[in-house]
């Protein structure tokens, strides 16, 4: 490891550690069921998906649900007609409100960092956090995990990097073998 990989990771701990105080306040949801809505609110998931982007087991995931459904944060859908076992979970309005200050007190958590760069500093950061968000993207389902808290209305529109190399997996329906993300 050199200085450089050891500055990162002290940093992305302190940002890890950073965004999930923020986003958990004491009188609602936990950060993984942040996770949940947060997902959710990208579009309608099932349990399963669920269960896989938040690393949880199934039946942790369902007892997420039960929990923000108890809150009236989620709904429970039939899914498609094709498997009639399927679940899928959409916010409610509340749940949207619940999703809406989490991603805001992500952001507010970031501030102590991104507001020491200039604009230039912030322009030469951009393209280097893509080439690496892009290289740990090794599936879709590590994708969808890796933006378990991403507020999709800023990064989507201009070309999410995560998003984008999902597109390799989804149009290939592959893992490399490898594991490197290079189908």
């Amino acid at each position: 490891m050199d200085k450089v990989e050891n500055m990162l990771a002290s940093l992305s701990l302190w940002l890890s550690d950073a965004v999930w105080e923020a986003v958990s306040r004491g009188d609602g949801p936990d950060h993984e069921d942040i996770a949940v809505l947060v997902l959710v609110g990208q579009e309608p998931l099932r349990i399963t998906d669920l269960a896989a982007a938040t690393g949880r087991t199934h039946s942790a995931t369902v007892r997420a649900i039960d929990r923000l459904a108890a809150a009236g944060l989620v709904d429970r859908h039939p899914g498609a007609a094709r498997d009639a076992r399927a679940v899928l979970v959409e916010l409610t309005a509340a749940g949207e409100a619940a999703r809406r200050s989490a991603l805001d007190a992500r952001a507010r958590a970031l501030t102590p960092v991104t507001a020491l760069l200039d604009e230039e500093q912030r322009a030469a950061l951009g393209p280097l956090l893509e080439v690496m968000l892009e290289a740990v993207t090794t599936s879709a389902a590590a994708g969808t995990r890796i933006c378990r808290l991403c507020d999709d209305d800023v990064c989507v529109p201009l070309g999410c990097p995560v998003e984008q190399r999902c597109l390799v997996f989804e149009t290939s329906d592959q893992q490399a073998p490898d594991g490197s993300g290079r189908a």
